[in-house]
């Protein structure tokens, strides 16, 4: 696949084995056995898995929604951060959330990560009785932790599915099948949900501002910011006990 920057109209390739061709739509809002959240549990794995082994080399972007430099775009963006819709989570906090978890991480491998994994970049086949599922748009494309993959998708299914803890279970028990991440890693997960949702909250704010008449913008923008509120509220310890209860 080849991508561009957004801004600087660089050009950059990246080559990907394409193993299968999946027909289908996009997921969506379509509702979805807890056999299906497994599958893309693991075709996240498997693609995680795959990215993990090719050669990063001296790749680098300068990209916004790069999780490594969540904290630089947020401070960059700070009056755009939706802080009265979101009483429970100060930005400070946020920034000291970030930048201990990426301490954290740092002795862990680099690797290839997609980055955007939400119900608009999965399809799933529309073949009677298969079940198989599809990844697209590997714009966001970034050198980064293996965490951030499942975290930032764990983050967007949880929010369109209501916090049904079902799903997402299903969803990791896939992915586990393939990555074992360890203790240390999966204590950071709920981490890696804020700091992506609060991220996400913070640039759909500035495009609410910037461009007021998006509806699609506007819509997403408040679901994210309602969610992270619920999820900061409810707290870690609720998280985890819902997670791997």
């Amino acid at each position: 696949i080849t991508y561009d920057t957004g801004d600087s109209g660089k050009m950059f390739g990246c080559d990907l084995v394409v193993s299968t061709f999946v027909e289908g739509e996009m997921l969506g809002q379509q509702k979805q056995s807890l056999d299906f959240w497994y599958t893309l549990g693991k075709t996240v794995g498997s693609m995680s898995l795959m990215l993990s082994k090719m050669d990063v080399g001296n790749f680098h972007r300068n990209h916004p929604w790069d999780p490594i430099l969540a904290r630089q775009t947020l401070e960059e963006n700070k009056k755009y951060y939706p802080q009265n819709e979101i009483p429970s989570l100060k930005f400070e906090e946020i920034t000291r959330v970030h930048r201990e978890m990426v301490e954290k991480l740092a002795h862990y491998p680099k690797q290839y990560v997609h980055g955007d994994i939400n119900e608009n970049n999965i399809i799933v086949s529309i073949i009677p009785g298969e079940s198989r599922v599809g990844i697209i748009d590997f714009n966001d494309l970034t050198v980064s932790y293996r965490l951030f993959e499942i975290a930032h998708t764990l983050a967007y299914i949880l929010c369109k599915q209501s916090f049904d803890y079902k799903v997402i279970k299903s969803l990791y028990a896939g992915y586990s099948s393939v990555i074992k991440l360890d203790a240390a890693e999966e204590d950071l997960i709920y981490d890696a949900i804020i700091v992506r949702l609060a991220l996400s909250s913070t640039i759909g704010s500035k495009s609410k501002i910037l461009d007021p008449d998006n509806v699609y913008v506007r819509e997403c923008a408040d679901e994210i910011i309602t969610n992270l509120e619920t999820l900061v509220s409810q707290g870690r310890k609720t998280f985890y006990s819902q997670f791997f209860q």
